[in-house]
């Protein structure tokens, strides 16, 4: 049990590590998006969104811990979020996805990174 402990907090040691280049890039596709088009936006797009998925999957298996001392992140809130986001996503409507990411992702890794801090 000990080693799930440890090996659940060097992963959110890395999720706090990696949301210091993901959260300004999610930041940056949404500008691209939102207007600031640029030949590469939808690849750069799909790089974000294959980290912020890494960052939903590490969250996953380690939601127990950052939420021990009560509620820290809602999960059914993410969840439709996410959903949110995927949908927009699949349906490539770029509006839709810049909105989603300034709404509702950004806020959620900041306070996944903050959440994640006294683990880095």
């Amino acid at each position: 049990m000990d080693e799930i402990l440890e090996l659940q907090k060097e992963t959110l040691a890395s999720i706090n590590e990696y949301l210091g280049n993901l959260i300004p890039g999610m930041k940056n596709a949404a500008n691209e998006l939102s207007g600031d088009f640029k030949e590469d936006t939808w690849e750069y797009l799909r790089m974000n969104m294959d980290g912020f998925n890494w960052v939903i999957q590490a969250y996953n298996g380690t939601q127990e811990i950052i939420n021990a001392d009560g509620t820290v992140i809602d999960n059914k809130d993410i969840d439709a979020k996410v959903d949110k986001l995927g949908t927009a996503y699949k349906s490539k409507d770029a509006a839709a996805i810049a909105t989603s990411i300034n709404d509702d992702i950004i806020p959620f890794l900041e306070k996944l990174k903050e959440a994640t801090a006294s683990f880095a």
